[in-house]
């Protein structure tokens, strides 16, 4: 049995790094982004998708891992923003 400071995970110090995520971007439920990721203005990122890396600006993501699936065009976000 393990106590006390003869646990492993006692004696190790924890880090983290800041996420950055840009203007009007949709993230989907149960969705996890990790330390140290941007995520660019303008994209969508799906439901349990777990990001790892940096996702450009006006894509929707999605996977495990995250991967770009495709582009956003210009008349997706103009119908968006009419409703």
């Amino acid at each position: 049995m393990i106590q006390g400071s003869q646990c492993p995970t006692t004696n190790q110090q924890e880090y983290a790094k800041p996420i950055d995520i840009g203007s009007d971007v949709w993230v989907g439920g149960g969705a996890i982004i990790c330390p140290g990721v941007r995520i660019g203005s303008r994209s969508v990122i799906g439901a349990g998708s777990v990001v790892t890396r940096d996702v450009p600006e006006g894509v929707f993501a999605a996977g495990n891992p995250c991967r770009v699936i495709r582009e956003i065009t210009e008349d997706e976000i103009f119908r968006t923003q009419a409703r």
